[in-house]
């Protein structure tokens, strides 16, 4: 996962930098699309016998999406609120960032050894056999995750084209920003 955490630090700043040329939906959408490559690219690549090195793109594709959509994300939210209001808007965002990870994460236990995994996905992965022993029963498992995560960035890119429409969102005033 190292890869995956590399490419978000990397591109964490690429995401504003495009808001200065872009509508922030396209942004966020080119964001969740890249993650949602890497997810299907891993799905369709990983097998028990493929090298780390041949998975290196699809993990550094979907880093790179996390760390373009990041930024935008709060960018957006703090835009289309008033001043009096930002701190609470940017804490809201974090909040439930926060709290959607930590919904999400459970413990389950493996060969005696308790290990954080999300619920959900967890789920998914032992009913497609991932619970299962040997490493294509995991490799099984894995793809269902990676096929319902790719799943949920495409559904995330629609939604955030429909809903951050450029004529939703309003664009910095830079004027006030240059003034200072």
């Amino acid at each position: 996962m190292t890869p995956v955490f590399l490419a978000q630090i990397a591109t964490g700043m690429v995401g504003s930098k495009l808001l200065s040329h872009w509508a922030p939906g396209l942004v966020i959408g080119s964001g969740y699309l890249l993650k949602g490559i890497g997810f299907a690219a891993l799905a369709l690549f990983i097998t028990p016998g493929t090298p780390w090195w041949a998975l290196l793109g699809p993990l550094l594709a979907w880093g790179a999406g996390g760390g373009i959509a990041g930024a935008p994300v709060m960018a957006v939210a703090v835009q289309v609120t008033g001043p009096e209001r930002v701190g609470m808007v940017a804490g809201t965002v974090s909040t439930l960032a926060s709290l959607g990870a930590g919904v999400g994460t459970g413990r389950r236990r493996s060969g005696g050894v308790i290990q954080p995994s999300s619920v959900a996905l967890d789920a998914i992965f032992t009913l497609h056999g991932g619970a299962g022993t040997g490493s294509q029963a995991v490799v099984d498992g894995t793809r269902a995750v990676l096929t319902v995560s790719a799943a949920l960035a495409s559904i995330a890119v629609l939604t955030t084209l429909v809903l951050i429409h450029p004529r939703r969102v309003p664009r910095p005033d830079r004027s006030q920003a240059s003034a200072r």
